[in-house]
């Protein structure tokens, strides 16, 4: 749980140097920190424009649950886009991730 909120902290942080507005701001944040909660590892948050944000993460598979929740956000119209690239030569050792949300 306290790592869970150094995360929001740092997040928040990082946002408001931003131009994002307030609610911009909360819109962006709790969906990230649900992410969080899931179970994913947040690598980092990237700024695309003021509607988007990119969010990457890592992992073999998303945690369990994060299937449901990457579709959920699909249906609601929050998640853009969704990427996933392995990595590894010969097997596979890791797989990155990249969210795109839309607010």
């Amino acid at each position: 749980m306290e790592d869970l909120k150094n995360f929001e902290d740092a997040l928040m942080k990082r946002l408001t140097s931003s131009r994002l507005g307030k609610d911009d701001l909360k819109k962006v944040s709790s969906a990230l920190v649900s992410l969080k909660k899931e179970g994913f590892k947040i690598d980092g948050v990237e700024l695309k424009d003021l509607s988007s944000v990119i969010l990457h993460t890592r992992g073999i598979f998303p945690p369990p649950g994060g299937w449901d929740f990457i579709r959920k956000q699909m249906d609601a119209g929050k998640l853009k886009r969704f990427e996933g690239f392995p990595l590894g030569l010969l097997q596979l050792e890791d797989v990155r991730y990249q969210f795109e949300f839309e607010f």
